[in-house]
């Protein structure tokens, strides 16, 4: 995180642009530390996901997820993402690729233009994820495994405090 600070206000500020805000809910004295909590984790998770102006904790929809359960998530990890992990691997196209394809709602059109690549080369690397992970996108459960651990793996931003 970069520079953080807390405090209670009325309502939530009006002019944000390029800034990053994290609210919690409206909430009683006694609900505070409740209401602080919930407010860090959107901030951890706009962070993550490098989202701007206001967020609440619902706003970035299952994003906060993952951030949770680290135990789940390194069985997972080992399972189905080990074989990105080995030293010849030392390009991270084939992991940076099918993430921006969820990204995109599996446009190849649109992750072909954002990573500046042809279709065919998105198409690839897609084919070759599936492969070294053995999770098919093409299965809702493979595909939100996928998502999960694709976006726990991201580069975390780095803090200048």
């Amino acid at each position: 995180m970069s520079r953080c600070l807390g405090f209670i206000a009325p309502g939530p500020p009006e002019h944000l642009t390029g800034h990053l805000v994290a609210g919690g809910p409206s909430a009683t004295l006694d609900q505070l530390h409740d209401g602080f909590q919930e407010a860090i984790l959107a901030l951890t998770t706009a962070e993550q996901f490098h989202l701007s102006g206001l967020v609440r904790l619902a706003d970035p929809g299952p994003r906060p997820l993952v951030l949770s359960d680290t135990r789940i998530a390194a069985g997972l990890s080992v399972r189905h993402m080990r074989a990105l992990d080995t030293p010849a691997r030392a390009t991270t196209d084939i992991e940076d690729t099918p993430r921006v394809y969820l990204e995109c709602d599996q446009q190849v059109r649109e992750v072909a233009r954002r990573l500046a690549v042809h279709q065919n080369t998105v198409r690839y690397r897609v084919h070759r994820f599936q492969e070294l992970t053995g999770l098919d996108l093409h299965r809702t459960e493979d595909l939100v495994t996928a998502w999960w651990l694709l976006n726990r793996r991201r580069p975390r931003p780095t803090s200048s405090t």
